[in-house]
């Protein structure tokens, strides 16, 4: 069996070198995942930008998880696990993080037996519309799930791979301005 702790702290390190390589700036895990409330800019989530200038304005607020398994039906069958609802769980999780410090929330996760770099990405549709409407034609729109809610908010999920192959500064202007209209 594997040391489930552990399993969470590779999952950060993979999330960090991830962000690391596409934005070009430094990236590191919150020290007690989020438990350390020093420079309160810096600790809403996982993971932070380390970076001495494009850490202070850096406007998400990123949770990683990674879970034996999770399951996308609810997502299409409102019946279907409501109470175990893993995927809402993260975002509440993230979305209350960042609003403690107006940041915007991410939630990367990944279940058991996926390739070792590839997550899903959990955000929420009002940002994922202002920004994906800003990145051009050629971008990869295979792995795109909406899930509207009533009750709940409206989440985009998307594969890391296709976030990663967007330009960063887009994505990470997209989030400035979505906190600055809030």
């Amino acid at each position: 069996m594997t040391n489930s702790k552990a399993k969470g702290s590779r999952n950060e390190r993979n999330v960090v070198k991830l962000l690391n390589d596409w934005s070009g700036y430094e990236f590191a895990r919150t020290p007690q995942s989020g438990g350390l409330h020093w420079k309160k800019q810096y600790t809403s989530g996982d993971i932070v930008c380390i970076d001495d200038k494009h850490g202070r304005r850096f406007p998400f607020s990123i949770e990683c998880k990674s879970h034996q398994n999770f399951d996308l039906l609810h997502l299409i069958d409102d019946s279907y696990g409501k109470s175990s609802n893993k995927i809402m769980m993260f975002w509440e999780q993230s979305k209350g993080d960042a609003l403690k410090y107006n940041k915007v929330p991410l939630v990367f996760m990944r279940r058991n037996g996926m390739k070792a770099n590839l997550h899903f990405v959990v955000m929420n549709k009002d940002f994922f519309n202002l920004w994906y409407s800003n990145i051009g034609e050629g971008t990869n729109k295979r792995g795109i799930i909406m899930y509207n809610s009533y009750d709940k908010d409206s989440l985009v999920i998307i594969n890391s791979d296709d976030l990663i192959t967007t330009n960063y500064k887009d994505f990470y202007k997209s989030g400035r301005n979505f906190l600055k209209n809030k």
